[in-house]
């Protein structure tokens, strides 16, 4: 089983020689938090278990944008959004949009009839559609999701797949922020690194296993 936000907690607090330290403890349950949304869901890298599964999305007659959903944090590497056409003679109706400059769309698409979209652009919080659709239509992707937030004492994707790398990350934390022990930081930095490069070569072996099956149905 994963270990909880209070059991990895215990664990930082033990590694950093400060068990039963209830002052420390306390920053660092609000640490986990900042943390995880700073570090760990910040970077650019972002590793197979935010990847959320296909999502559905409805568009609204004659409006341009459509909210992003709660926790959205970026689209995942070549799966465009698409829309389900129910006019189309394809086998397959769903159709990709295809990825562009909001600007350049806008004025692409300037004057032009409500009608099926085309192309889209994110924004801060939606997607934005050109043509602007004419009908509510359904869009669907996948995209890299924020885990849930270590705000009690539960698990989260985080811990149950890369425990290492948040108690380094907290170490680390610990060490600079709280007993400033210059000592200390460097360890824990160079834990944090080979936390995460475990974690990069985990994520690449399961996309090469996923692209390995994908060919296997082919």
């Amino acid at each position: 089983m994963p270990l909880t936000r209070d059991q990895t907690i215990s664990l930082v607090l033990s590694r950093l020689d400060r068990s039963g330290d209830t002052d420390l403890q306390s920053a660092l349950e609000l640490e986990i938090i900042h943390l995880q949304e700073q570090v760990l869901e910040g970077a650019p890298f972002k590793p197979w278990f935010l990847e959320t599964s296909v999502q559905n999305l409805a568009t609204s007659v004659e409006m341009e944008g459509v909210a992003l959903p709660d926790g959205f944090l970026r689209e995942v590497e070549d799966r465009p959004w698409s829309y389900y056409s129910t006019t189309s003679t394809a086998p397959d109706k769903w159709i990709d949009l295809v990825k562009d400059d909001y600007a350049a769309i806008s004025e692409y698409y300037a004057g032009y009839d409500y009608q099926a979209p085309v192309k889209y652009a994110l924004g801060p919080g939606s997607i934005l559609l050109r043509p602007i659709p004419d009908v509510a239509y359904t869009i669907r992707s996948r995209f890299f999701k924020r885990d849930v937030e270590l705000n009690s004492n539960i698990s989260n994707n985080w811990l149950a797949n890369a425990n290492d790398v948040v108690v380094a990350e907290m170490c680390r934390v610990g060490a600079e922020i709280y007993l400033k022990d210059a000592e200390m930081v460097e360890r824990f930095e160079a834990a944090a690194q080979r936390a995460w490069d475990r974690l990069r070569r985990e994520n690449i072996s399961r996309q090469m296993a996923a692209r390995d099956m994908s060919r296997g149905d082919d």
